[in-house]
């Protein structure tokens, strides 16, 4: 892997790259939004920074726009429209009670959704100028992931939500009013990460993934005749001598948009790649220097993959691990130098 210079000073929220790869995103709890060019395999280089005046906690980019537009949210609980080429921002959509946790933006709708923890999802038109009119759906519980894959037609409609209480929703965004879908996942400690199936297999509609705080991935499928396809394992252990593993929080998932390969990030600082056509692992494995916190490919050719690592060690011992994280660090993996 590459690392890419300058990387967030405090803990990484999340790693977005640009459709094409060429740009990526960073948000991070240091209040601070990074824009990066990874146009160049040898020379990675940080464009910009954009400080904000609380935690940014998700971005996405607008994929109409060519590396230009894209949003962020956080504990500021207002999503923001950024232009990262001329570093301005405004405000798009009403606020919400508390903080945005998770934001997709939809190409089809050309909409951007908002997932808050005050249970809401908002569904912004990025072209009307009376954005304060943004329809709001009420959620059973606090919003922890979300995902679309509107790059599939035949899937492209539908929002996938994970929410406190480890369980998913999955709405028709056409008609947001009710979801089509309610299921508990096996889980039984919290969800940390969801997306969407990209790359569908033959026969079977579409689906989703999440991880969990207790080191488990379940996938889930929108059609009851697609129940039999469900499945769910265990990973990110480390074997402790004498004693059982010690298991540890599946921090990111990711998808490759050209085949059924997934990457799997945790707290054990491994990055590690699957197959959910046949349900194996894949010779790819790589030892990060902190917890994997955050993943993305690039979603137009599948050939960069961005790993987002920082110290998440808080969560263990909130009083040992001291006041200062460790240094966060970035890096990119290009997948056409690696062999599935």
């Amino acid at each position: 892997m590459i690392p890419v210079p300058s990387p967030p000073q405090d803990i990484i929220s999340s790693v977005r790259l640009a459709p094409e790869g060429s740009v990526l995103l960073t948000t991070s709890w240091d209040s601070t939004l990074r824009i990066y060019d990874v146009r160049h395999k040898t020379s990675h280089a940080l464009y910009s920074t954009m400080p904000w005046d609380n935690v940014l906690l998700d971005s996405v980019w607008d994929t109409t726009q060519d590396n230009r537009l894209a949003y962020v949210g956080g504990f500021g609980k207002n999503v923001y429209g950024v232009d990262v080429q001329n570093g301005r921002a405004c405000q798009v959509g009403r606020p919400h009670e508390q903080a945005v946790k998770s934001l997709v933006y939809h190409k089809s709708t050309r909409t951007v959704l908002s997932g808050s923890l005050d249970k809401t999802i908002q569904q912004i038109d990025s072209r009307a100028s009376q954005w304060e009119k943004s329809p709001v759906v009420k959620l059973p519980g606090k919003v922890i992931s979300m995902d679309s894959n509107d790059a599939d037609e035949s899937s492209g409609n539908y929002l996938a939500v994970a929410m406190s209480g480890m369980c998913v929703q999955v709405y028709d965004m056409r008609q947001m009013r009710e979801p089509m879908l309610y299921k508990k996942t096996p889980f039984v400690y919290p969800i940390r990460s969801l997306r969407c199936i990209l790359h569908g297999l033959p026969g079977v509609g579409p689906g989703y993934a999440v991880s969990s705080l207790d080191g488990k991935v379940t996938f889930g499928y929108y059609r009851e005749s697609d129940q039999d396809e469900e499945f769910t394992f265990k990973s990110h252990r480390i074997q402790m001598e004498g004693s059982k593993d010690k298991i540890m929080p599946i921090n990111a998932l990711t998808m490759r948009p050209d085949s059924t390969i997934f990457f799997t990030g945790g707290s054990d600082g491994r990055v590690m790649a699957w197959d959910y056509a046949t349900h194996k692992r894949k010779a790819f494995e790589n030892h990060m220097p902190g917890a994997v916190v955050a993943l993305d490919v690039d979603r137009r050719t599948g050939q960069k993959l961005a790993v987002g690592v920082s110290d998440d060690s808080f969560r263990a011992d909130p009083v040992g691990a001291g006041q200062t994280a460790a240094q966060s660090n970035l890096f990119i993996q290009y997948l056409s130098d690696l062999t599935f």
